[in-house]
């Protein structure tokens, strides 16, 4: 549908500022991704009233899919062999976490909730800074045996996220607490 190649990095996830999607876009032209036959898929839908000043001007290898539904995200994370976030705050990391169901080897930032969910089935970066996620980018792309290792390592750990295990979590505090009343 959207014309996507065979080689796709995809950063999916409601585009606001704290998301830093400049920064993923600025990595994939620093690691000079695009003269290797990769593309960034960018997906999610805006926030209201926020207009990132690269939507108007993508660098060569940049597609914006803009929202997509269910069907169609299942298909990018499906087509992408590379998943990235530059965002340094997330409660949760969904996104980074159906990247990983999907087999994609990730990229994140090692701030917040994001190393909990990537563990070691992932490469994590100090802090959203394009360098250091072209780099881990470049190191990816360039190396097609840790790229499927990590992805199949990421599909495993993700199978451990579960509702039914943080509905277990979350009764198990509730007991606690109960307990210590």
């Amino acid at each position: 549908r959207h014309g996507l190649g065979a080689r796709v990095v995809a950063c999916v996830g409601t585009v606001q500022p704290r998301k830093r999607v400049e920064h993923v876009i600025a990595a994939f032209v620093q690691a000079g991704l695009a003269a290797r036959g990769w593309e960034l898929a960018v997906a999610g839908r805006l926030r209201p009233g926020y207009a990132p000043p690269w939507l108007t001007s993508l660098p060569p290898g940049v597609r914006w899919l803009g929202p997509l539904d269910d069907q169609a995200l299942r298909a990018l994370y499906g087509a992408a062999a590379i998943a990235v976030s530059a965002s340094e705050y997330e409660g949760f990391g969904l996104t980074t976490c159906e990247a990983m169901a999907s087999g994609c080897a990730v990229v994140a930032v090692a701030t917040s909730s994001i190393p909990e969910v990537v563990g070691d089935a992932g490469v994590l970066v100090a802090r959203s800074d394009p360098a250091l996620l072209a780099d881990a980018l470049l190191r990816l792309t360039a190396d097609p045996v840790a790229r499927t290792a990590l992805g199949a390592a990421a599909r495993a750990r993700a199978a451990g996220f579960t509702w039914d295990q943080t509905a277990r979590g979350t009764r198990r505090v509730y007991e606690e607490v109960l307990a210590c009343a």
